[in-house]
């Protein structure tokens, strides 16, 4: 489906399981949605995007209390892309990260990212 509009939404989504054959383990689940929206400004000269994915994983400890997993996973990502001519441009985006493993709560971790881009067209 598709507007001409300057705004644009994405939303996604997805669930991995993995059923070992092996009767003593257990399935491990991974659940990930994932959205954006964008929006272009001055006449597609500055487009800008905010986005949210989520990664949810789990599966159950084996018999001896080792293999669990219980994390979430976020990530927050914002950027903005301005054309300096039709064949030049500079972006700039950030993410920020943070998981939290209810399992292992050392593992838990938040992280800010940030790259800067030029790009030149041949």
């Amino acid at each position: 489906l598709r507007f001409d509009s300057p705004l644009s939404v994405n939303i996604g989504g997805g669930l991995s399981i993995n059923s070992p054959e092996a009767v003593d383990s257990k399935p491990t689940e991974f659940l990930v949605l994932t959205s954006k929206l964008g929006y272009k400004f001055m006449e597609k000269t500055l487009s800008t995007f905010l986005g949210l994915n989520i990664v949810s994983g789990s599966k159950e400890t084996g018999s001896d209390g080792s293999g669990g997993i219980d994390n979430i996973k976020m990530t927050l990502k914002a950027g903005a892309q301005y054309k300096l001519t039709s064949s030049m441009s500079v972006g700039l985006n950030i993410n920020f990260i943070s998981l939290s493993d209810n399992i292992t709560p050392t593992n838990d971790f938040s992280e800010l990212k940030g790259k800067l881009k030029f790009k030149m067209s041949f």
